[in-house]
């Protein structure tokens, strides 16, 4: 078949691991030359496992751990595991708020190392097959006559010709990407099913609190009990001691607190640092830590967090994604899965042998 360029627009876990599986799947393929390109209008990989760091303060706001259960993830984790990407996250979890019972020895608890943001550039790295694209937001698509993709960005930049585009970002911005593709999206039964579905889907937004510490981590911990905990209240769900982690700096702290879904969609429009200032109140009066002058803070509002709680897709669409296949395009999210790491690389893993089959 020749020379097949493949764009993948979205650097989070759905778009790396759909990269590494078409690669992985043609090493040795004598038949097929794979050009793939990874576009991410952030300033680099993670998506939701992204990792910020500033004023010497690291913090994982996005996903804060991950479980593994699937055989086929397992044996991904165990490969980084032994390279040293992965570490369990140990310690103790706690449940704290109305209606808690303290204190749990969890199931291990999995982290990227020295960030979240590692699990997604593994083997991305300069040099791999994959081109990494960072800081470049993609226009609305274009298809021509000659059956091909011309992607350009939002600031008019020309990226290419492309044969297969893959869209994972948060469907919201999928589907503006593709709204004005013609003609639309192939109306096969499936994709009928997958975007009627999609109409009712109500996604939740999430913002993120984080505060550095002078204190070493140890000194937090002794005081908190724990180092990390789910929480029932009305403005605070969860709350971590990201410096806690194996790989991390421990001679200071960082923590993360995650809000409540609820109060994210009251707050989704308001001044986010105001916001910030409303989760550390809570922070405080949550635990004993009494921050008011902290090292480092920053508040991330994630406007496209998590499907909303007890949601549930329409059993006919689990499994299945908007495609055109004729024409080389795919939208793939997490949205279509539970909300966890796992679910949404094994759904983009599937995905990528699926595309590699249409070679």
């Amino acid at each position: 078949m020749g020379l097949i360029r493949v764009a993948i627009i979205g650097g989070g876990v759905g778009g790396t691991t759909v990269a590494r599986g078409l690669v992985a799947r043609n090493e040795g393929n004598p038949k097929v030359s794979l050009q793939v390109t990874i576009f991410e209008k952030s300033r680099g990989l993670g998506g939701r496992l992204s990792t910020r760091h500033q004023s010497g303060f690291q913090f994982d706001h996005g996903a804060p751990h991950f479980t593994i259960k699937d055989p086929v993830f397992a044996a991904f984790c165990e490969q980084l595991q032994a390279e040293g990407v992965l570490s369990e996250w140990t310690g103790t979890e706690a449940q704290l708020g109305e209606g808690a019972f303290g204190h749990f020895v969890p199931p291990p608890r999995w982290v990227a190392v020295p960030g979240m943001n590692a699990l997604c550039k593994a083997g991305l790295e300069d040099g791999s097959d994959v081109r990494v694209m960072p800081g470049v937001e993609v226009a609305p698509l274009r298809s021509s006559s000659d059956r091909r993709w011309h992607l350009s960005s939002v600031a008019g930049e020309a990226l290419g010709d492309f044969d297969v585009v893959v869209l994972t970002a948060p469907v919201p911005q999928s589907i503006k990407l593709i709204g004005a593709v013609v003609p639309p999206l192939s109306e096969s039964a499936a994709n009928m099913r997958v975007q009627q579905s999609l109409q009712n889907l109500e996604l939740q937004p999430c913002f993120s609190l984080m505060i550095g510490l002078p204190d070493p981590t140890s000194l937090t911990l002794k005081r908190l009990g724990w180092c990390r905990a789910k929480v029932n209240d009305r403005v605070v769900s969860w709350i971590g001691v990201d410096s806690s982690k194996p790989g991390r700096d421990h001679s200071r702290t960082s923590i993360v607190v995650h809000s409540q879904a609820l109060w994210s969609r009251e707050r989704l429009e308001h001044p986010v640092e105001e916001t910030g200032l409303m989760m550390l109140g809570a922070l405080n009066r949550i635990t004993n830590l009494d921050v008011v002058s902290p090292a480092c803070s920053a508040t991330h509002r994630w406007r496209y967090a998590a499907r909303a709680s007890g949601q549930c897709l329409d059993p006919a669409v689990q499994g299945l994604r908007l495609a055109d296949q004729e024409r080389g395009l795919y939208v793939v999210s997490e949205v279509f899965e539970p909300t966890r790491v796992e679910h949404a690389w094994l759904a983009a893993d599937r995905v990528a042998g699926g595309i590699f089959d249409t070679f």
